[in-house]
């Protein structure tokens, strides 16, 4: 017994440190000995799913959860674990399940808000963080989670402050680190002669979308604004004057400024609301003048560039992501119409650009697009671009372009708020919802196809 609680701190240890082969290796030699280890059997399920190996994580934790069937824990790793892959309606009977045993856990609580969330009921998702807040202040992750729940509301005033608990040293699974540098980070102070360094956080549209701000930074009076954003951004956002765009990378050094802020507070320490999002240049990002003789000029054909699928790391991606194949019915138009596709997809994806390419159904433009600056110069030649929630989609918005989203009904993106069909954020957006659950997009495909069946000139 004295080595099996050995091996399994030994397990645990390695586990926190990120040695995840020592770990698995230690959890299956417990399990070796003792299959009913439900300390090995929860821990190496935890590592399964962290690992992205999701079935053997599953009958890791109903293996044990057939030994003590109550475990809220278990209920909880199982729960989360099933909301990850997507089966909300399973995940969401497991944390009643689990609630129903224990009305005042915090991981509980904030979970149902979660789905609820997910599911677009903000109201109740609400009350379930803010019961679950009411035991623990200091559940950062569910404090995070609120905050995303109130700016999809447009709740600004309420959601800003919440949000900065992204980098909170307390949530060790933190989707955003702080810098540790040797100047203080800016919370409101006056900017006039100040230099301040903007550190891009999160996902590449988290930054397109942001970057709006580095012109009210330079009206604010800062004597020298300095954006550290990611690599494949610099040449893009090298058209905003007024601010150097150095590229982001681990260890990076940089001069002392007076203050240093991340990207995504910037709406926070502007008191930004829906109605006064920063349009002082709409569109406030240029693409180069490139030309390829790839994209036809004509003005006679509908030129639409496609994007169908996301990066695999966001979570929701699962959901946010379509296929090519939900656009066959779009597809269809360019031998009906005047209408020519363009693949702008890049990465998972790009093999299926391909294969249509050589079938004729698109052109497949994944070589021309070397980093943003290209992508940027490719859009500004299309008439009309099409995409699930990705980079692309604030791209377009930046650039001005017409854009259609594709949104998923379970886990909409906070930015595009609810319901509406128009985007705050992008005046020249116009979002396509889902009207259920589930990762069907037919109805959405159907939807766009009879708009562009009577688009005049189409």
């Amino acid at each position: 017994m004295q080595d099996e609680q050995n091996t399994l701190h030994a397990a645990f240890t390695a586990h926190q440190r990120g040695d995840y082969a020592l770990a698995e290796e230690q959890y299956k030699a417990i399990l070796e000995i003792n299959k009913q280890s439900i300390a090995a059997l929860t821990n190496y399920g935890v590592l399964l799913a962290q690992l992205k190996r999701s079935a053997k994580a599953r009958a890791h934790f109903e293996a044990a959860l057939k030994i003590t069937p109550n475990d809220v824990g278990l209920l909880n790793n199982l729960g989360r674990l099933t909301l990850d892959q997507g089966d909300i309606e399973a995940a969401e009977k497991l944390f009643r399940k689990a609630f129903a045993r224990n009305k005042t856990d915090v991981t509980t609580l904030g979970h149902i808000g979660l789905i609820k969330s997910c599911l677009s009921d903000l109201a109740d998702a609400e009350k379930w963080y803010r019961r679950a807040l009411e035991i623990d202040e200091s559940a950062d992750w569910v404090s995070y989670n609120l905050s995303v729940n109130l700016l999809a509301q447009g709740r600004f005033d309420e959601g800003w402050p919440l949000h900065e608990a992204r980098f909170s040293k307390r949530w060790d699974a933190r989707p955003v680190n702080a810098p540790e540098l040797p100047f203080p980070p800016w919370r409101g102070e006056n900017l006039v002669g100040k230099s301040i360094l903007v550190i891009g956080e999160q996902g590449l549209g988290d930054e397109i979308q942001t970057v709006r701000y580095a012109a009210s930074l330079a009206a604010a009076g800062a004597s020298k604004v300095t954006w550290a954003c990611k690599p494949t951004l610099v040449s893009l956002f090298a058209s905003i004057g007024e601010v150097d765009f150095l590229p982001l990378s681990p260890g990076m050094s940089v001069n002392r400024h007076d203050y240093w802020v991340l990207s995504m507070s910037l709406p926070y320490r502007f008191h930004t609301a829906v109605s006064t999002i920063p349009e002082t240049v709409n569109p406030y990002l240029r693409a180069p003048t490139i030309r390829t003789g790839v994209i036809p000029q004509s003005d006679t054909l509908l030129k639409i560039g496609l994007v169908w699928k996301g990066s695999k790391q966001l979570k929701n991606d699962i959901n946010r992501s379509a296929s090519l194949v939900d656009f066959k019915l779009l597809l269809e138009l360019s031998s009906i119409k005047a209408v020519h596709f363009f693949s702008l997809q890049k990465g998972e994806g790009e093999s299926d650009a391909r294969e249509a390419d050589g079938r004729g159904e698109l052109v497949d433009l994944s070589g021309e697009l070397h980093d943003f600056a290209n992508t940027a110069a490719l859009i500004n030649q299309l008439d009309l671009i099409i995409t699930v929630d990705t980079a692309v989609a604030h791209l377009a918005g930046a650039l001005g372009k017409p854009v259609w989203i594709m949104l998923p009904h379970f886990g909409t993106d906070w930015r595009w708020m609810t319901k509406s069909e128009t985007s705050a954020l992008y005046p020249s957006a116009r979002l396509f919802r889902q009207p259920r659950p589930g990762r069907d997009w037919s109805s959405v495909i159907a939807q766009m196809r009879r708009e562009l069946i009577s688009r005049p000139g189409a």
